[in-house]
């Protein structure tokens, strides 16, 4: 997104405003109809493939990461991108997710002590949807981005960050509601590509086109088995892993 496109964002932003309250009253009313769905049991974590050297990889973030709306781990997003660099590389993966359904980005940052282990070759990191709904500040959210990722980068080899999802198309929120989540998570999204960009090691996996039914678990609002496989296909050939 061009700076001028942001700009118009912002502006956009500031004009709808002084509706907040609808906003809010629609939040509260899709939020007593949503399914509430459970995160997947324990373990998770697991290995794909048989390696002595095997390669590590780390889920860190919010319901994405935990697997919200799923029945198992092993279907969540960490553990489908260790499949596929498993399928493309030949190498065995051990994969853990540190997933807290609700996180913001403050949350991850007091929790980054929490993953084990001193490295590892990538992390995918999950953050913003909450950060989008409790409306976090841009400059609240560029100043906790940064300190994440320099806490992150002395870790791991590359770190990944997944863009925000379309929330103007998420099929439980309602319009206008939907809409206004949807301009706040681009702004946020606009802000995360500048600082990831700024690092040949940071990566930003921004979303294209809109989910389908298939796409969304029964909730309405994680992705579904079918979803996490199909980026981590994505994210698999983006990071270019030979």
């Amino acid at each position: 997104m061009r700076e001028g496109n942001f700009a118009f964002l912002v502006v956009i932003w500031f004009l709808l405003l002084p509706l907040l309250p609808i906003f809010v009253l629609q939040a509260l009313y899709t939020r007593g109809k949503a399914i509430k769905s459970p995160d997947p049991s324990p373990p998770h974590s697991g290995v794909h493939g048989v390696s002595q050297s095997p390669f590590h990889l780390i889920g860190f973030g919010d319901s994405v990461i935990a697997g919200t709306g799923l029945s198992k781990s092993e279907q969540s997003i960490t553990s489908k991108i260790g499949k596929q660099v498993h399928k493309k590389t030949g190498h065995s993966v051990k994969w853990s997710s540190y997933g807290v359904n609700g996180d913001k980005l403050k949350d991850l940052l007091a929790r980054v002590s929490s993953i084990r282990g001193n490295g590892g070759n990538l992390i995918v990191v999950s953050v913003g949807v909450n950060d989008v709904t409790r409306l976090t500040s841009l400059k609240a959210w560029r100043r906790d981005l940064r300190v994440l990722i320099n806490k992150l980068r002395g870790r791991f080899d590359r770190l990944l960050f997944l863009g925000l999802p379309p929330m103007e198309a998420f099929p439980i929120l309602p319009f206008p509601l939907r809409w206004f989540l949807g301009l706040r998570a681009s702004m946020l999204n606009f802000w995360l590509a500048k600082e990831t960009e700024i690092f040949p090691d940071v990566f930003h996996f921004e979303y294209h086109g809109r989910p389908s039914n298939g796409d969304m678990a029964e909730d309405g609002y994680h992705p579904s088995e079918a979803a996490c496989e199909d980026f981590a296909k994505i994210i698999v050939d983006y990071l270019k892993f030979d």
